[in-house]
């Protein structure tokens, strides 16, 4: 069995809103409420939902990219941070796990620095770790940059001077030049017309089997997902709902949501009527009790605006968060 290289544990992380013109009240939003699950070394596991439902925020929060209010990451057997038992990695730590854990993210361009050009921005992170010799270094950057489809005369452009496609080649090879063990891919193909999105995922395939690479791979894209990844994560408002391998999951959704979701996807054929998806309103008790999709279900019951669904295993390695999973599968 694969081994674990990364765990996420009871992550919280609540967004508070400043006071405004028109709202003399700090408004908090909870963006993730207790999300735990494990990556296996090689994997690429999938993480899908709406806009706004947390998984940036996962995403970001695995690679103490923003502080989180709870919860624990563990990287390789190294304890990240603990924040409920005020445990933390120190800076300097933490730089050398960074060399192992990289992200790219949807839009290359707000993170690359307009005033360097290619080489400069490759080589930032191979000078900084020390991962070969000074004299070394531009024949690297030049190596990676071809592994990743961009010849020598692109060496000295600037962000200003690239497509779009091209500045996502240079954010994966600047991910890569790490030689990292494990990358979140943050929407990398959402800014992409449709023959560049298959080049990069192509390429991302190409590295994977080449490095043995893991990816937390989130988009929204549900027809990437299915044919890229190995299991899927479902998120809704910041909890995970639905957890399965990829092909179980696109085949016997267990939660309303994940069917939902899959609805919304073109038909296989012309003339293929789109099932819908008929809904009930049920207003909730209180804010926090209950189902936070039982607004939304059409298996809705009592119990569900009574009582917060925790994850269940229903079958090997296929988890989910709802009373009624049991009668969906009837």
């Amino acid at each position: 069995m694969n081994e674990v290289i990364i765990q996420a544990q009871d992550l919280v992380k609540v967004y508070k809103s400043k006071k405004g013109i028109f709202s003399s009240r700090k408004e908090e939003v909870k963006a993730l409420d207790h999300v735990s699950f494990e990556i296996k070394k090689g994997q690429i596991v999938g993480l899908i939902g709406e806009s706004g439902c947390g998984k940036t925020t996962v995403g970001k929060a695995l690679l103490n990219l923003l502080p989180v209010d709870g919860g624990k990451v563990i990287f390789q057997g190294k304890c990240i941070y603990d924040i409920d038992n005020h445990k933390m990695c120190s800076y300097k730590e933490m730089e050398q796990l960074r060399r192992h854990m990289q992200i790219i993210f949807q839009n290359p361009a707000s993170c690359l620095n307009p005033k360097k050009n290619v080489e400069q921005l490759v080589s930032e992170g191979v000078k900084k770790h020390k991962i070969c010799s000074k004299s070394e270094v531009r024949e690297y950057c030049l190596n990676i940059l071809k592994q990743c489809g961009l010849e020598e005369k692109y060496l000295l452009n600037y962000p200003s001077e690239l497509s779009g496609g091209q500045k996502q080649r240079v954010g994966i090879a600047r991910a890569l030049a790490l030689n990292p063990e494990f990358i979140v891919c943050d929407e990398i193909t959402a800014s992409l017309d449709v023959s560049v999105q298959a080049q990069i995922l192509n390429l991302l395939l190409d590295i994977k089997e080449e490095r043995g690479m893991t990816y937390l791979f989130i988009s929204h894209n549900l027809d990437i997902v299915k044919g890229m990844c190995d299991e899927v994560i479902i998120m809704y408002k910041g909890c995970i709902v639905e957890k399965a391998k990829s092909e179980e999951l696109f085949e016997q959704p267990k939660h309303p949501y994940t069917e939902l979701l899959l609805k919304s996807l073109p038909a296989a054929y012309p003339d293929q009527k789109k099932t819908g998806y008929e809904t009930k309103q049920i207003i909730m008790n209180a804010e926090g009790q209950g189902c936070l999709f039982a607004s939304r279900c059409k298996y809705a019951k009592k119990e569900c605006r009574e009582r917060v669904p925790q994850m269940k295993e229903i079958g090997k390695e296929h988890w989910v968060a709802c009373h009624q999973a049991v009668q969906m599968t009837n």
